[in-house]
């Protein structure tokens, strides 16, 4: 079978070796691809020509390569999400030759592999597959191979899944034991002290429990207790990606697809010290949220979110953000997604949602809601979120402005 290639959304191009479906009228696009890993174990890889693991030619993917064309009682397939680089520089060209693995090439995104979780979900929401194991291209195999990627393992998954989504609404049992999807083929952080005052991370994460998850919304109460999965490498069945909404995803999608440079191919990017450092943040992404206020006592400082900051978010987070027993929150503003409002500059944290919200001056995390006449006024009560982001950022009382955003933002992490 001659390779297909295809345009998709977002700028992405897919590749694969699939023959057309009979009922799709020569569709050769999306339908073979969701037909054939449609009951399959599917390993989502985010790659890079220019990682460290390319340039020893992705050793641990040749030993995962082998694991999954042992005979097995399941299909395994692979799907290669490129950030940058060109899917004819793919890792595995045998397994993709083979048809049971498929490219996706694209821009890259400061966002990396959280863009990947969350754009393999809205990909493959109609159709998910019987497991995804999320890697990155110098995966974790002891833990892989722990799970054995079987039938067992993957019914395993599901029951688990099952059990906890029968705790849903229950958000004490939620906090009080935080769920893990068992068994993960991951290797588990567990952190005992997510507060204000102790977590270098503690700003971007508390926005985004507050913003997406229903528990959270509007409470001081957020989780003590952190578990997440080391290189953002974890297992979930394929009942996790429809337990959310499309909707859902496609919220963190327009967070997470917000392109940046890669590193090597800025001009001059190893000139100097200070060429190198603009690399580095330039590949980190502009900001994508302004978190408002900082609290004295705050143990992170930063005042925005950038796609860098985004995926280590998640990261800490994608046991949440899959954990059925925790009610998902559509946005109040969903305009402030778009991919338009986002490129126009962050968007405003406000409220309780912002992390250094303080209940006895809420003037400042009140922001500007823009008229239909087109004249700002101030809100007279207190939203979670909206945004107008040229009026948040360049007029609000409380956010700074874009560039003096960033500045700080720069000047805090040097």
């Amino acid at each position: 079978m001659s390779a297909v290639r295809c345009a998709i959304s977002s700028g992405r191009t897919l590749h694969h070796h699939l023959p057309p479906r009979p009922r799709e009228s020569g569709d050769a696009c999306w339908p073979p691809v969701l037909d054939d890993a449609a009951g399959a174990i599917t390993l989502v890889i985010t790659w890079s020509s220019g990682s460290k693991a390319a340039s020893r030619a992705f050793p641990s993917l040749s030993h995962l390569a082998a694991l999954a064309s042992a005979p097995r009682a399941i299909a395994v397939r692979a799907l290669f999400v490129s950030k940058g680089s060109a899917c004819a520089r793919a890792p595995q060209p045998a397994w993709l030759a083979s048809g049971r693995a498929y490219c996706i090439e694209g821009p890259n995104v400061g966002a990396r592999e959280a863009h990947t979780v969350m754009q393999f979900c809205v990909d493959f929401y109609s159709r998910p597959p019987a497991a995804a194991l999320f890697l990155q291209d110098d995966p974790d195999l002891p833990p892989i191979r722990r799970v054995g990627l079987t039938p067992e393992w993957v019914r395993s998954l599901a029951a688990g899944f099952a059990r906890r989504a029968a705790r849903r609404g229950d958000s004490a049992e939620a906090e009080a034991a935080p769920w893990v999807p068992e068994p993960c083929a991951c290797t588990v952080i567990h952190e005992d002290f997510f507060d204000a005052s102790r977590y270098g991370g503690y700003r971007p994460i508390a926005w985004w429990l507050r913003t997406f998850l229903a528990p959270y919304w509007n409470s001081y109460r957020l989780p003590h207790k952190l578990r997440w999965p080391q290189t953002a490498q974890f297992a979930i069945p394929g009942e996790a990606i429809t337990a959310r909404s499309l909707e859902f995803w496609r919220f963190q999608v327009s967070l997470a697809q917000v392109r940046a440079p890669l590193k090597h191919k800025l001009p001059n990017a190893s000139a100097s010290f200070y060429s190198a450092r603009n690399a580095k943040w330039a590949n980190f992404g502009p900001a994508i949220v302004d978190l408002g206020p900082v609290a004295p006592d705050s143990g992170d400082k930063r005042p925005i979110v950038n796609g860098m900051d985004l995926a280590q978010l998640l990261e800490r987070s994608w046991f949440r953000v899959f954990d059925p027993a925790l009610q998902e929150r559509t946005p109040s503003y969903p305009e402030c997604f778009s991919e338009a409002a986002i490129a126009m500059s962050p968007m405003r944290c406000d409220g309780p949602a912002c992390p250094g919200y303080d209940a006895a001056r809420p003037e400042l995390t009140r922001v500007q809601h823009l008229h239909g006449d087109g004249h700002a006024a101030w809100g007279s009560r207190v939203n979670y979120l909206t945004c107008h982001p040229l009026l948040i950022c360049q007029q609000s009382k409380a956010a700074l402005t874009t560039t003096e955003v960033q500045r700080r933002a720069w000047a805090d992490r040097v």
